[in-house]
């Protein structure tokens, strides 16, 4: 069953179990200011056509990694698909905020050492602004529409909502 809801490639949980596992902890005491986030990979595709899909895998899995040095529970992260990546970050906008700029500057300097330097944007939405915290559709996407803005003010940084 794990390894069922784990993507393979990365470890991190699938879509589906990420939105189950969600469903049923969004109302705990660690969830009531919390940010929800989306992340991709600044120009993938350019790795991939460049160097290859093994060295795209690479990168993923570093990504993959400082994610997970970012939360408590594995199950805040997961791989949504590609190289887009979302997660839940218990606490203020700030200090979220500053955890992803962390995570951020990890992936870069992870990548340089791999020789596969890539950055990434994020975007993210304090949850306590949306009506219903159940509703991870909505909650992604604001998320996503501050990650859209992020890609059209220049790649490579970190927008809220």
């Amino acid at each position: 069953l794990q390894r069922a809801s784990r993507d393979k490639l990365t470890g991190l949980c699938g879509r589906d179990s990420f939105m189950t596992w969600w469903e049923q902890n969004h109302a705990r005491k660690d969830y009531e200011n919390a940010v929800f986030f989306i992340m991709d990979v600044d120009d993938f595709k350019v790795i991939n056509d460049s160097k290859g899909h093994n060295a795209g895998d690479e990168v993923l899995r570093i990504v993959a990694d400082q994610l997970k040095s970012i939360v408590r529970y594995e199950n805040q992260v997961c791989r949504w698909g590609g190289d887009e990546f979302v997660g839940i970050i218990p606490g203020t906008a700030d200090s979220a905020a500053a955890r992803l700029g962390v995570l951020s500057r990890g992936i870069r300097e992870r990548t340089e050492e791999a020789g596969l330097p890539v950055t990434v944007s994020i975007g993210y939405v304090n949850i306590r602004k949306v009506g219903d915290t159940r509703d991870i559709i909505k909650i992604m996407e604001l998320a996503d529409s501050a990650l859209y803005r992020m890609k059209q003010d220049g790649k490579g940084g970190i927008t809220s909502y």
